[in-house]
């Protein structure tokens, strides 16, 4: 038996190594360690999209406006330590690497795009630190609670297309990203699974520093959805999927071994 254990790890690593496109602030499945126990593992997360609003600090001329922010994509591979603080509460950090594309258009005073921007994180140390909290009402139904927290920071080639000229200008930028959220959900368990859902405030801020500018950017979506499924292998083989909706478009993956 112990060898489809590891085939299942190694299957995760791969996957995470290799496909390394999953995101969100994921929950990492339903349930907590318990007292005095410990687990480490693997967490992919990927948004797919995260609409953006503009908030300020860009040269802008009059009647300029900044239109279609959004983070195109952003992934993390980390690795996760878990420890049962209580019997019901967990307290975690999450260290890994990050790498993030955007971009959004400028526009002038009669709604036509002038100039389009291209972001190009290059892949830099991300950290995650949380909490979650359980309470199991019923023998197989549970209610939970997810805090967390999140930085990124990294430097990246912003390219930015002059639509009335055609020239490219390429510009060395610092972005740095905060995220955090709050969420709550409901887990049922059957045997080795437990499907869960949730819901979800989240935010997103993001601030932009070169030599002429530092402009920042905030996420236009706050509440959000998820849905879940954990599956367990024995006493100490956790597995974990996840998809976020409506305040961003993402998917995690995560496995564990808990001691």
């Amino acid at each position: 038996m112990k060898k489809y254990f590891w085939l299942a790890w190694l299957t995760l690593i791969s996957i995470l190594i290799f496909l390394p496109r999953v995101e969100a602030s994921s929950i990492d499945g339903p349930k907590t360690q318990g007292f005095g126990k410990y687990s480490v593992g693997l967490v992919g997360e990927y948004i797919f999209e995260k609409d953006l609003k503009y908030d300020d600090g860009l040269n802008l001329a009059s009647g300029e406006e900044v239109e279609n922010a959004k983070i195109e994509h952003l992934y993390r591979v980390m690795a996760k330590y878990n420890f049962g603080f209580w019997e019901n509460l967990d307290m975690y950090v999450k260290l890994g690497v990050a790498n993030f594309g955007a971009g959004y258009d400028v526009t002038n005073n009669l709604g036509k795009k002038t100039r389009d921007y291209t972001m190009d994180g290059k892949a830099n140390f991300t950290f995650t630190v949380g909490t979650k909290g359980t309470y199991e009402f019923t023998k197989t139904w549970l209610l939970g609670a997810d805090a967390q927290f999140g930085r990124y920071s990294s430097k990246d080639d912003t390219i930015c297309e002059n639509l009335t000229t055609g020239v490219e200008t390429t510009t060395l930028q610092k972005p740095t990203i905060l995220q955090w959220h709050f969420a709550c959900y409901l887990a049922k368990e059957f045997k080795n699974l437990m499907p869960y859902v949730g819901a979800r405030y989240s935010d997103l801020k993001m601030t932009v520093k070169s030599e002429t500018v530092c402009y920042k950017m905030k996420a236009k979506n706050k509440v959000g959805v998820f849905v879940g499924l954990g599956y367990e292998i024995g006493d100490h083989w956790r597995f974990n999927v996840e998809g976020g909706f409506i305040d961003e478009t993402a998917i995690s993956l995560s496995g564990a071994y808990r001691f």
